[in-house]
């Protein structure tokens, strides 16, 4: 929607009719929410977040596993051709998000509690309208 506020500006400036404009650049921030909300990073995003929903202040997690994201997700622990799902999520975290993770003895965990993946987790809940 940013990209169009100069037309709009320019539009009202210039007393002319803008409602097409407005309309067009809901229906595309609409197409985009939907095409991000058909990806696996959406699922994976959804399943952290609703993860941080369900904790009370008292009992906040500080980590959430990638087996824990693999049972919200409802996704086995290998895929038909003997992948490992676990090394999905781990790509999409560290490469595609750039969060920091961390190797624990029950396996690889997602720091809830690092500065730094608070503030990037908090921008991409926004950017996928969660």
């Amino acid at each position: 929607m940013e990209i169009y506020e100069p037309i709009i500006r320019t539009g009202l400036h210039l007393d002319v009719d803008i409602s097409d404009i407005i309309e067009y650049a809901t229906k595309q921030k609409t197409e985009e929410i939907e095409s991000l909300r058909n990806t696996i990073e959406w699922e994976i995003l959804n399943a952290i977040k609703e993860r941080e929903e369900v904790q009370t202040t008292f009992d906040a997690p500080e980590q959430i596993a990638y087996k824990e994201i693999l049972r919200r997700l409802r996704w086995d622990e290998k895929t038909e051709d003997g992948k490992s799902n676990a090394q999905c999520i781990g790509y999409i975290l560290n490469k595609k998000f750039n969060r920091k993770t961390k190797r624990m003895e029950n396996g690889t965990v997602l720091l809830l509690n690092n500065e730094k993946n608070i503030r990037k987790l908090m921008y991409l809940y926004m950017r996928y309208s969660l």
